[in-house]
């Protein structure tokens, strides 16, 4: 009789000793442990940042679904906004051209980029902000004031579906030099061409400096400044900025043409 042989009989007749048995058993064990451990770090520490990228999403579709299902906008103080009021088709600017703006943009604001993002609604109107002050209007003033607004928003909503331009961050090839991505959307899409952000802010400033003319240099600086950290945060270059600035002038200049926008305009003078 053959003596007993430690292990266990392959197909092809050879022995495989317990000894090493176990050593596989160890060796997948270990594994199992690294992929595990790997696992649960990816998930401690990439976690947080999914559950960011997947509320981003599910906001984006929120409003896309919100704004889908909405009445359509009807616009009152310039009927024929949407015919008479455009921008220019757009204009590819160069990678290197971008970044030298970016880089110039951060330079003149580095204390702004790490700091909390500005709100044009806490402008300083005298003692108060723009939010305060625009809640004390009058009611005949502050309605079509807002409708203003209102329409000047759906403009940049509407070119932005025909213009989709990417942020200045992604076209430079680096989406993390990216501040405040939430402020550089409206109604749940990217608004670069033109901005919603400068629009708005442009539209305020405009009208305060109309309205208060002995601070006039102090509304051109801060929008200046508030436009510039736009670029800074790498929402848009210099050139979306001032398609949204000029979008802003075209729209009130038709708004001149209204009964109601000339009631607006000449309120503020």
């Amino acid at each position: 009789m053959e003596p007993e042989i430690e292990g266990r009989l392959m197909s092809d007749h050879k022995v495989i000793p317990h000894r090493t048995y176990k050593r596989i058993g160890l060796t997948f064990v270990g594994l199992c442990f690294l992929v595990g451990s790997i696992f649960v770090g990816y998930i401690y520490f990439a976690g947080p940042k999914l559950a960011a990228e997947q509320a981003a999403l599910a906001t984006d579709r929120f409003f896309a679904e919100l704004f889908a299902q909405a009445a359509p906008f009807s616009f009152t103080i310039v009927p024929n906004a949407l015919e008479t009021v455009t921008v220019p088709a757009l204009t590819t600017q160069s990678s290197d051209e971008l970044k030298a703006e970016l880089a110039a943009a951060r330079v003149n604001t580095p204390s702004n980029v790490d700091s909390a993002v500005q709100n044009i609604l806490d402008l300083p109107v005298g003692e108060i902000t723009f939010l305060e002050y625009l809640n004390e209007m009058p009611r005949e003033i502050q309605d079509p004031f807002i409708q203003m607004q209102d329409e000047i928003d759906q403009l940049v909503f509407d070119l932005n579906q025909k213009y989709e331009q990417k942020t200045l961050a992604e076209r430079i090839g680096e989406p993390s030099a990216l501040f405040y991505p939430e402020t550089s959307k409206f109604k749940g899409a990217t608004s670069v061409y033109p901005s919603q952000r400068v629009a708005e802010a442009y539209f305020v400033g405009q009208a305060l400096a109309t309205q208060f003319p002995s601070q006039a240099q102090f509304y051109t600086d801060f929008l200046n400044e508030y436009i510039n950290n736009g670029v800074a945060y790498g929402h848009y270059s210099q050139l979306d900025a001032a398609v949204s600035k000029m979008l802003v002038d075209d729209y009130i200049q038709s708004a001149t043409k209204t009964e109601q926008g000339k009631l607006v305009l000449q309120s503020l003078e």
